[in-house]
């Protein structure tokens, strides 16, 4: 019951982090709703989803199983992709431009039992 319950929040957080970024916080000409998160610091208010997000994702890998939890991934995406502005589809398939992967250490490495975590560079 609750691996269930979490699918369903799991799916849920993705369109919902798209959702605020358009309409909630401060809202920059042709960018994202900001959100003070500390220090004098703004950051999308997407990010307020991010960390149920997580924890959500890791219950569902551990109730229902790693199918369960990229079938949750797709479902969510696609629902966002489908409900968001295209620029916002776009930003989110895009990869970041990065050095390399290896110099990247990932906390959700360690807090989801060892899963791999990649950043995807351009050559």
């Amino acid at each position: 019951m609750i691996g269930i319950a979490a699918l369903i929040g799991f799916i849920s957080t993705i369109p919902a982090a798209n959702w605020l970024i358009g309409n909630v916080g401060t809202c920059v000409p042709n960018g994202p709703c900001l959100v003070p998160v500390g220090f004098g610091l703004m950051a999308p208010s997407g990010v307020l989803m991010i960390g149920l997000a997580l924890v959500l994702r890791d219950i569902v890998h551990r109730e229902l199983g790693a199918k369960a939890a990229l079938a949750a991934i797709c479902l969510g995406s696609g629902i966002s992709a489908y409900i968001s502005p295209p620029a916002l589809v776009i930003a989110s398939i895009v990869p970041l431009p990065c050095r390399s992967w290896q110099t990247l250490p990932s906390i959700s490495h360690f807090t989801a039992g060892g899963s791999r975590q990649r950043c995807f560079c351009r050559a």
